[in-house]
């Protein structure tokens, strides 16, 4: 069985249509990341909260004007902020995961435990307190 171009056309217009509409309708890829890859190599920080993420080549001709430019940079330090508080949570759990450990043992290795577990750096529980910082900061100006 054959198809024909008349058969085709549908789909081939259909394909068009999605591959153009995004030119069409104003719309567009995510042109930034969080992390540097091949396609996003340009680091830029946010003006209001400094926070560092990564652009393509065609970020700036997309977010001249500063609304555009303050959506995107608001949605960069939102996704920012709900990662490093996810991960902050982590670190909160497997802290008290070693204090609940300790409660098992008595005397000077429970107190040893809970002092290891006192100790633990919780990096991106001190990273969230300094965004936060810096959104409370940003937010009164």
């Amino acid at each position: 069985m054959q198809l024909s171009l008349a058969q085709l056309a549908p789909v081939l217009m259909l394909m068009a249509f999605s591959l153009l509409s995004p030119i069409l309708f104003g719309e567009r890829p995510q042109a930034w990341r969080l992390h540097p890859s091949s396609p996003w190599p340009l680091e830029r920080q946010t003006l209001r909260m400094g926070v560092p993420y990564f652009v393509d080549d065609s970020f700036e001709l997309f977010h001249s004007d500063g609304a555009s430019l303050a959506t995107a940079e608001g949605e960069v330090e939102r996704q920012t902020l709900a990662k490093v508080r996810q991960r902050c949570r982590h670190e909160r759990a497997q802290r008290q995961k070693m204090m609940e450990a300790a409660g098992h043992y008595q005397g000077q290795e429970r107190t040893s435990m809970q002092e290891q577990a006192g100790r633990a750096h919780m990096r991106w529980c001190d990273e969230l307190s300094r965004l936060e910082g810096l959104e409370r900061s940003a937010g009164r100006r």
